[in-house]
Order: C-alpha cells, then structure tokens, then sequence
C-alpha cells in the first residue's frame, strides 16, 4: 500500500491564509498511482482538521483510451464505493466534494487505468461559536428591527385564519 501525501507547508504561520470566510485552509494533494494496489489517504497531522477533496485529475500522462473509476473505503475490512470516473478525452478532471476526518483507503480500476490525482484543501474546524441557535436573543431581534416587545404568530394563534371566517 502506498502512503502518499504532499500536504507541503513551512510553518503553521501559513494557516493564516483564509477563504474569505475566516477559515484557514492549507492545499492537500494525493495522487493514487496506477500501478499500486491501494494508496491511503492520513488523517490530518493539524487536530480538528479536516481534508476536503475538491477535485479528481488524469494529470498530464494519460493512458490511451483510459476509462478509470476511483474507489474509497472508509472503514477497515469495508466496501469500497466509487466516488468518480475518468475517461480519457471526455472527462479527464471532475469536481467532488469529499470530507475525511479519518483515515480512507483508494483503488482504481478500469481500463487502461492511469494515475489519479485528488486535490483539495485541510479545512480549519468550524468555530463553534458561530453556531445559530433556535433562540434569538433580544440584541440580535433589536438589530432586525423587531424592537423589545415583539410578538410572534404561531401556529396555535388563534388570529391566523382569521380572514377566512368573514
């Protein structure tokens, strides 16, 4: 099994680059090679992280006529589910939108199968204050213009139909 990852960076100072939505993001790519087996994909080194795969490539070295599914399995002794296929020509590069928290195993197969490479990004985690909760507190109702003494209809309110009943 080939162990491969070029999750490249110098310091942590680099995790001060942001996605426009205050998330931290360093770039991940592993690339899962024709000839291996399998090839795994590590958890993240940062903890809380997470690695969010973007994208799925041929690259430049393209078998002719390659048709190659990519396979993932996320549990150990589990199946393995296609997540994408590459065809040569056709669709040679496809968006995918994959979160690993955890270890995951990749295999291609097909015809023709030419080397695959994921790209994505290690995603920060979600700062849990910013959590919306059910209950909106009196600042944020003023802040909607809803003032200190708004009432809400609810289902159970009796004025509701009232329009209908005239």
């Amino acid at each position: 099994m080939s162990k491969q990852s070029s999750t490249e960076y110098e310091s942590f100072d680099e995790m001060d680059s942001m996605d426009g939505m205050g998330q931290s993001q360093l770039f991940y790519s592993l690339t899962i090679k024709s000839g291996d087996n399998e090839s795994e994909l590590e958890p993240p080194m940062i903890p809380g992280y997470v690695i969010h795969i973007t994208s799925a490539t041929f690259g430049v070295d393209v078998n002719k006529g390659s048709k190659t599914t990519v396979l993932t399995q996320t549990e150990p002794d589990g199946p393995f589910f296609p997540i994408c296929k590459l065809i040569e020509t056709h669709n040679e590069t496809t968006n995918i939108d994959l979160l690993f928290d955890g270890p995951a195993i990749f295999k291609l197969k097909g015809r023709n199968v030419s080397d695959v490479t994921l790209n994505g990004y290690l995603e920060a985690p979600k700062d849990e204050d910013l959590e919306i909760s059910d209950d909106l507190d009196d600042d944020m109702m003023k802040n909607m213009g809803y003032g200190d003494d708004a009432e809400f209809a609810s289902a159970d309110d009796d004025d509701i139909n009232d329009d209908d009943d005239e």
